[in-house]
């Protein structure tokens, strides 16, 4: 009698808890999203980076955000490498415990892109690459390691790229126009 009362209680404590979860993942989640897209980022890029807001519904296989902002370098003209108004990412939620996630869209909207040169060697985005790289002691330049097991195999099914700009800011000549822009 004690043992069913107890496991009554343990699954009634695990219900309520499941329930709090989603809640607050509801509540909160996009916000805990946003931050970590953010730090995440800017971490890995080693530049700021910013987001406007992040949706996810992790039931239907779909997340989003908005208003993406990565930073240039220090001693860059612009102020902004890459600005994205809006993505939105699709897929099949089973698919992701398989060896093949299946991508059934990507959406990337409003893209702004600013390729500025600084110097005769050197510019933003290789400076924002070069930053990225950071091989491990234990391995060659420019290899990463490996974990011996194989990696899942991701099939995009639809990739739409939406109104796209991009400036380049050349070398300044005397007398010449030092960003162009191609639409």
């Amino acid at each position: 009698m004690k043992i069913i009362k107890l496991l009554r209680k343990l699954v009634l404590t695990v219900i309520i808890l499941i329930i709090l979860i989603a809640v607050g993942f509801h509540f909160y989640g996009a916000k805990v999203m946003k931050v970590g897209v953010e730090k995440g980022a800017s971490l890995a890029l080693h530049v700021p980076v910013a987001v406007e807001s992040v949706n996810l519904s992790i039931l239907a296989g779909k997340a989003g955000l908005t208003d993406l902002i990565v930073s240039n370098p220090p001693g860059y003209q612009h102020k902004n490498m890459l600005e994205l108004g809006s993505a939105q990412v699709s897929l099949d939620i089973k698919s992701v415990f398989s060896d093949t996630i299946n991508i059934d869209k990507i959406l990337l909207e409003n893209i702004t892109v600013v390729l500025e040169q600084r110097g005769l060697t050197s510019n933003n985005i290789q400076d924002i690459i070069d930053g990225m790289a950071s091989p491990k002691k234990d391995t060659e330049p420019g290899k990463q390691p490996t974990s011996g097991k194989p990696g899942k195999k991701l099939l995009i099914k639809e990739l739409q790229i939406n109104e796209v700009t991009v400036n380049a800011k050349l070398l300044p000549v005397p007398g010449k126009i030092d960003t162009v822009r191609s639409e």
